[in-house]
């Protein structure tokens, strides 16, 4: 649970368990917790409801999330969750299933908030899939369908390094790193310069032990020769 979802319910931090861990981020970044608080959680309205008593960690850190539910929280209501149909089941008290559908526009506002992609009114309006009956596709579904994901780029500065006396051989390194990393980095690409191949005479093959391509190819099928097809005169210039 995030602190500000934590205020918006009233809590007091003096309310709070102590929590001596660490939770720790997929880059190996740590957050120290404030502590956590038992707290219950009802999935779903009267009568096809279900509550549960939840142990929640309370962390202080910005996030497009007010809360998230681990595997012991869904284990605890039996929940299992279709993330193709932003759907989540679990079993009630009397052992009866019951669906819990998210909100197509909340999820990708959220999903679009944590990837720091915010658009405009205009713009929201312009990619709103149409929801008629029997018009949607699972493109319409998935909240990363509107995402430009776009490569990552170096950042700051880079400046050449030559591997040997021949000047195309050159890889780059940053500018603005300290002095004894570069030096260090320098010396140990040097050393081993043999391992880059930065032009086509370089690639020597890969051991097929190491890898290997294979086509499943049916040894006993016959060979076909596609028909010649006719191509128009623009193409056949080219």
């Amino acid at each position: 649970m995030f602190l500000p979802l934590f205020k918006a319910l009233k809590l007091r931090e003096c309310n709070l368990i102590p929590f001596d861990g660490q939770l720790i981020g997929f880059m190996g970044d740590t957050i120290q917790p404030l502590g956590y608080i038992h707290l219950p959680v009802t999935l779903g309205q009267q009568p096809s409801s279900r509550t549960e008593i939840i142990k929640f960690l309370v962390v202080d850190c910005p996030a497009a999330y007010n809360v998230i539910l681990g595997r012991t929280s869904l284990q605890a209501f039996g929940a299992v969750v279709l993330t193709v149909h932003l759907a989540m089941k679990f079993v009630r008290a009397d052992e009866k299933v019951v669906t819990v559908k998210a909100e197509q526009e909340a999820a990708r506002k959220c999903y679009n908030a944590s990837h720091g992609k915010v658009k405009n009114k205009e713009q929201t309006q312009l990619d709103k899939p149409s929801l008629d009956k029997g018009n949607v596709s699972l493109t319409d579904l998935d909240v990363r369908a509107e995402l430009d994901e776009s490569r990552p780029t170096p950042k700051g500065e880079w400046e050449y390094l030559t591997l040997d006396s021949y000047p195309i051989r050159q890889i780059k390194l940053g500018s603005d790193l300290p002095p004894n990393i570069k030096d260090e980095l320098s010396e140990l690409q040097i050393a081993n310069k043999d391992l880059f191949a930065l032009t086509s005479a370089d690639m020597l093959g890969i051991d097929p032990n190491f890898i290997c391509h294979k086509l499943s190819i049916n040894p006993g099928a016959k060979p076909m020769a596609q028909i010649k097809r006719k191509v128009s005169v623009e193409k056949a210039g080219t």
